[in-house]
């Protein structure tokens, strides 16, 4: 995944590991990482926790709150939506 990621992709990542694992984040480019730890975007209701944005043409396309139970299919959806940007 981390070849397909380009400046227009960001995982935004809010949750420490306790709650799923993160391990994932050493496949992706540093720079496309945003660390929340401080829950500033949930404060200010735009995402919970972890999550996926995607911007195309300057603008937010996408943006995928990231789940532990669906973490997996949603890995795959964002791997898929890379493909085609």
């Amino acid at each position: 995944m981390k070849s397909k990621i380009n400046d227009d992709a960001l995982f935004i990542i809010g949750a420490t590991g306790s709650q799923f694992d993160i391990g994932y984040l050493d496949l992706i480019n540093k720079n496309n990482i945003v660390y929340d730890y401080s829950n500033i975007l949930e404060k200010k209701g735009f995402l919970a926790n972890s999550g996926f944005i995607l911007i195309e043409n300057k603008k937010i396309d996408t943006i995928i709150a990231l789940e532990a139970k669906n973490l997996e299919a949603q890995l795959t959806y964002i791997e898929k939506k890379l493909l085609t940007q």
